[in-house]
């Protein structure tokens, strides 16, 4: 019988648990659009570790605003060219393929003007390019450049809303990549936006409010939402339903141990739960036992260590490598490793090395873990990175 369990970056599984209450943020802002025009607060930012969840978040918020009537443009931002084209082309295709909206008329010249500020044109056919070269990565954002994607995302918002649709929800997941000069922009425009039936929400790294509040003080005042591990009640429904709804049980102690393992990080109970289901190949009314979850267990294992860990570490350079070896070593029961610890084995101070634990948070590699404080962003990373040095 095929696995119920969907391990992989941005899958999503087949049921996102433990994130109701984001989700329903969400949905507050979408209500508070549908009713008013406008959602009245701040864009809302989802922050977490790799593997908590927050793309595959993203998805199920966007999901629910198009169930609403919503349209939905999504990019995950990276340093390939400025952020504002990249939104702008992002919402040209997704207004452009709206029912309803014919390419003709004062307001779609008015759209395709906007746009044409940015260097975005879409054709009759709905067809979306940027017709300019992209400046250098990190070059500041002309103030021209930014009114025109304040107007452009009121106007497209205004657009859908006059044509039946409630508004635009616009999402960015990887905010955290995003050049400093490309968020001060962003968190500019999110700032000065007037009251329109937009919505917009982000994720990124741990430290991504940090960046956000360096590119703009007023960013402090956006809606910032961590997602952590999951509970034992989540945990257990993301490893336990999948498998009852297909007529397949769990042996208690097989659960505990792939749930032990996982942490609470729900890309592993996806992963571990896959590779256990597979070694247990269970037909209706089955169950995974023990042996089938500690074969799992090994599998996995060996899977991260030859792919997901292999390529963080081999992200890092000589001297962070370095930096993620003395973390290793210094870990404590409670999987957290003191900055001054680290530093002492490495034979400098905290301010020292402070730039390669920033290096190492833009990477997703650590996680700041509490005051003085740093972690492993996934749980079994520190066997890996302390097998390196053997």
């Amino acid at each position: 019988m095929d696995s119920p369990y969907g391990p992989g970056a941005g899958v999503m599984p087949p049921l996102l648990a433990g994130r109701d209450a984001e989700r329903a943020r969400a949905v507050d802002l979408l209500i508070r659009t549908e009713h008013f025009a406008s959602p009245g607060r701040s864009p809302l930012i989802l922050t977490g570790v790799r593997g908590v969840g927050k793309t595959v978040t993203l998805r199920a918020i966007a999901d629910d605003a198009t169930r609403r009537g919503f349209v939905a443009a999504h990019i995950t931002v990276d340093r390939r060219g400025p952020l504002a084209e990249r939104i702008a082309a992002a919402v040209a295709e997704q207004v452009s393929q709206t029912d309803g909206i014919k390419p003709s008329g004062s307001q779609w010249r008015r759209w395709r003007e906007l746009l044409g500020r940015l260097s975005v044109e879409v054709s009759v056919a709905g067809v979306v390019k940027i017709a300019r070269p992209s400046p250098s990565t990190g070059t500041a954002v002309p103030q021209s450049d930014q009114d025109a994607l304040i107007g452009l995302l009121a106007n497209s918002s205004r657009l859908l809303r006059e044509h039946q649709r409630p508004g635009l929800l616009l999402t960015l997941d990887e905010l955290q990549e995003a050049p400093e000069t490309d968020l001060a922009a962003l968190a500019a425009a999110m700032q000065d936006l007037p009251d329109a039936p937009l919505v917009v929400i982000c994720a990124g790294l741990p430290h991504t409010p940090d960046r956000l509040m360096a590119a703009g003080s007023f960013s402090e005042r956006f809606q910032y939402q961590v997602l952590g591990p999951l509970d034992q009640v989540d945990a257990n429904a993301a490893l336990l339903v999948p498998a009852t709804a297909r007529g397949v049980g769990w042996d208690h102690d097989a659960a505990d141990l792939i749930l032990s393992n996982a942490a609470g990080a729900p890309y592993l109970i996806q992963l571990y739960g896959d590779a256990a289901w597979r070694h247990a190949n269970p037909p209706p009314r089955g169950r995974v036992r023990l042996e089938h979850a500690k074969a799992g267990i090994r599998t996995a294992t060996t899977e991260l260590h030859s792919g997901l860990f292999r390529g963080r570490w081999n992200r890092a350079s000589a001297l962070e490598q370095q930096y993620l070896s003395a973390i290793a070593a210094c870990l404590g029961p409670d999987g957290t490793a003191e900055t001054h610890a680290v530093s002492a084995r490495l034979s400098r101070t905290p301010a020292q090395l402070s730039y390669l634990r920033s290096r190492l948070l833009d990477k997703g590699l650590i996680t700041a873990a509490g005051r003085g404080k740093v972690g492993f962003t996934l749980p079994g990373f520190d066997a890996f990175v302390a097998e390196q040095n053997r």
